[in-house]
């Protein structure tokens, strides 16, 4: 009971720093570039086996981080990077035809 008593009246106090903080962050543009898009891994393989491999749906969800704020490009960022490291894998190129 005191603990709500205290916090109730330090409320005042609590939005005077919240505003303060927002104003005074930092704001980073997001990379420019495409935010969706699709890539065909290579396959050297027969025909038949290229029929039977399926389409990956990759949707990635995040903050700030996901966005890539702070990047030149969305290549530069976590996402761009992430993209670069999917054909060097050969479970996913094996089993996979497409990224979406």
């Amino acid at each position: 009971m005191v603990t709500h008593i205290k916090h109730l009246l330090f409320a005042p106090l609590y939005l005077y720093q919240g505003r303060k903080v927002k104003r005074s962050t930092l704001r980073l543009p997001e990379p420019i570039g495409a935010r969706c898009g699709q890539m065909d891994f290579a396959h050297g393989g027969n025909a038949q086996a290229t029929q039977r491999q399926q389409t990956l749906r990759l949707m990635i969800v995040g903050d700030s981080a996901v966005a890539g704020v702070g990047s030149d490009t969305q290549q530069d960022a976590l996402v761009g990077q992430l993209l670069l490291a999917f054909p060097q894998q050969p479970s996913i190129t094996a089993q996979f035809k497409t990224l979406i």
